[in-house]
């Protein structure tokens, strides 16, 4: 049952016969006509016509400070009109659903061009697209402003997403809803145009807040009776196998020929089934973790393969760079360097740049200021132990440095939030066996919104990557800590 209304089918009418006046009002109906069918079909609870409607009405209060607002009306038409669950390619089929009825019904083709242009842009994955369409920047701000709604109607909204996604359990959506909102919190600004940022990004915070909040309670409650059913409804070791094959297509790792006899199947099960596709930790998340593991330790090979699986599963060019920088802090930034020519690499094949950025300007007070905020953020009492204590004459001749540049600049650049950063640093001590490390950011990673759970997850996906035993050595880490 959808939301969707006659009046909001009235308007919506209306509307699209304008842009259409010289066409047979029959043909033009008929394309109408299958949209509204797309938009009230069963299961459709947010992304309805309701939905189309509210677009057209705040595009419509953008008044004059649109270029070419025919474009921006007819991609608000098509953008959603493929809409399905578990679906990789919604807004790319939604797209070419456009240009191909666009086509029939006279539309010019730098228009039926423009119109697929806005439509693909609304999957929301190139964060790292400068500013400067002007359109198109206001287009998808008005496709996220719900999420600046008031708390009520933002409620609203994350429980019709929950019921288009039904068919997903509650544990896996939890998990997979949890990433996504904090790649939204992550991201610097999460409307691109200065009127919007102004007057959205701090409602629109607090309602992402508050739901990613009511999800990992959710998570922590349900977590002991999960993990008993998952105990007591293992899969057979041949489910186990079909589905890490599965997944292993999924995050694009080709099988290629079979190195090892019986290889193949072993990791399917150990690796896939096993490790990535435990609960408790988004897929993002771990790809996360691994491509820390894999640079770390230098494995080029997988990394490489990594990268594209990162992207594949929503991290930008510049998230998965980060990973490389932060971790380049442990091992060594001739790893970084070294991890991202190799990942520039998978970049330039797929067409993604990364745009450059001015250099940081800020004097070293204040990267000295930061440091130790962030510093006692993480760590709190713990930040001035060790070798970390201020009156250690020896630590001190380098310590200072770690505290101006570690925490005042690379866990404060764009790319990754404190929560990501901390993946970063979690898998990566586990990868390399700094215990004493580990042990210190294992116990404030749950300072900076991971869940007991999700630390012990970020272990666990190093295993296959650093080894078992130092995954082993770290989870018993974590067990005095946690």
């Amino acid at each position: 049952m959808t939301r969707t209304h006659d009046s909001e089918i009235a308007d919506a009418t209306c509307r699209w016969l304008e842009h259409f006046p010289r066409k047979p009002r029959a043909e033009v109906e008929a394309v109408l006509a299958s949209l509204v069918t797309a938009y009230t079909a069963t299961g459709r609870h947010y992304h309805d016509l309701a939905h189309i409607g509210q677009l057209l009405r705040l595009a419509a209060l953008e008044g004059d400070r649109w270029i070419d607002r025919r474009s921006i009306d007819l991609a608000i038409y098509f953008h959603d009109a493929v809409y399905e669950i578990g679906r990789r390619d919604n807004e790319d089929a939604s797209a070419r659903l456009a240009v191909e009825a666009l086509t029939r019904l006279g539309v010019e083709e730098a228009t039926r061009e423009r119109v697929a242009q806005l439509i693909e842009a609304t999957a929301h994955v190139q964060q790292n697209r400068p500013p400067g369409d002007h359109d198109l920047d206001r287009f998808l701000d008005l496709d996220l402003s719900i999420l600046a709604a008031p708390a009520e109607a933002y409620e609203a909204y994350a429980a019709a997403i929950r019921r288009e996604y039904e068919v997903i359990p509650d544990d896996a959506y939890r998990t997979g809803r949890a990433s996504i909102l904090r790649s939204f919190l992550a991201r610097p600004r999460l409307f691109r145009c200065d009127d919007h940022h102004a007057a959205w990004d701090a409602p629109a915070r607090a309602n992402l807040d508050r739901e990613l909040a009511s999800l990992i309670a959710e998570s922590e409650r349900a977590q002991t009776p999960r993990t008993k059913k998952i105990e007591e409804e293992r899969m057979s070791r041949e489910k186990q196998r079909a589905r890490g094959q599965e997944l292993r297509a999924e995050l694009g790792l080709a099988r290629g020929k079979e190195q090892v006899p019986g290889l193949d199947d072993f990791l399917a099960e150990v690796v896939y089934a096993g490790i990535w596709d435990r609960p408790g930790l988004a897929k993002p998340d771990r790809a996360i973790c691994t491509l820390a593991a894999l640079s770390v330790l230098q494995r080029l090979v997988p990394l490489k393969a990594m990268t594209g699986s990162a992207l594949d599963l929503g991290l930008t060019p510049r998230n998965i760079l980060e990973v490389f920088v932060q971790v380049g802090l442990y091992a060594g930034f001739v790893t970084t360097e070294t991890s991202a020519a190799v990942a520039h690499e998978v970049f330039a094949a797929r067409g993604l740049k990364v745009p450059a950025e001015p250099a940081r300007t800020d004097s070293h007070e204040e990267l000295d200021r930061l440091g130790r905020e962030v510093m006692a953020k993480l760590h709190g009492e713990r930040g001035t132990q060790g070798y970390a204590a201020p009156g250690n004459a020896i630590t001190g001749e380098l310590y200072p440095s770690a505290i101006r540049y570690g925490y005042g600049e690379l866990w404060s650049r764009p790319g990754l939030d404190h929560r990501q950063r901390m993946l970063c640093a979690v898998a990566g001590f586990c990868a390399m066996g700094l215990e004493s490390q580990l042990k210190k950011f294992g116990q404030s990673a749950l300072n900076v919104g991971l869940t007991r759970q999700e630390i012990i997850e970020a272990v666990i996906q190093t295993g296959p990557y650093g080894g078992f035993p130092r995954a082993l050595n770290g989870l018993a880490i974590l067990s005095e800590v946690l």
